[in-house]
């Protein structure tokens, strides 16, 4: 039996898609300006055993950091994503953390990805 743990997370932030004017007509254009989202990410850690050797909490407040120190923006004082699309973000964290077995990142707890470790 294999177990994990998934901690969920929010931060705010902006970014864009610099060639979606290029890539799709009038209708999400706009996704080549900045924009904000409320991002979610949900991180999957692998565990030991019942008494777990990670806690939700902590990993939380290990992704949190880990973002604001990256990519924290004072002028716009929420983090700044410049062109990184969803994926991007999740694969830096996954190389950041290479023990994590799923990443999803959603913009507005609506429409998102999901990356699975192999």
């Amino acid at each position: 039996m294999k177990k994990s743990i998934i901690s969920v997370m929010s931060i705010e932030g902006i970014h864009n898609w610099p060639s979606a004017k290029e890539h799709f007509d009038g209708e999400v254009a706009y996704l080549s300006n900045m924009h904000r989202h409320l991002f979610t990410i949900k991180a999957e850690f692998p565990i030991e055993h019942d008494d777990r050797d990670k806690e939700f909490i902590q990993v939380k407040h290990m992704l949190q950091s880990y973002l604001n120190m990256e990519y924290y923006d004072e002028g716009y004082n929420l983090c700044n994503f410049n062109s990184m699309s969803c994926e991007m973000i999740a694969m830096d964290l996954m190389d950041q953390y290479p023990d994590i077995l799923s990443v999803e990142v959603y913009e507005d707890n609506e429409n998102g990805i999901r990356i699975i470790n192999n």
